[in-house]
């Protein structure tokens, strides 16, 4: 089944959405909004610095047995450098 999903070519964005997972899609959204309000003169690593905090973190929520939403994990790694 995993080779039929790769070599058939995506359509719509819909079909896109669908394969990607909803999640996925939030995170995505989430990290597009966090770049657009970096200003231009700030570096670009920043938000790079920031997507890969959110993603060890929702790693870690998801790795953990205390229960930890990753959803929220995922939001405090992002907005972690807004400050800066």
């Amino acid at each position: 089944m995993a080779e039929a999903l790769q070599n058939d070519k995506i359509t719509s964005i819909k079909q896109a959405l669908v394969l990607a997972g909803w999640k996925m899609v939030k995170n995505w959204l989430r990290v597009i909004l966090l770049t657009d309000l970096t200003p231009k003169e700030k570096s670009r690593e920043l938000p790079q610095l920031a997507t890969q905090r959110a993603k060890f973190l929702q790693l870690l929520a998801q790795n953990s047995d205390k229960g930890l939403p990753t959803d929220s994990m995922f939001l405090i790694g992002l907005f972690s450098l807004l400050g800066a």
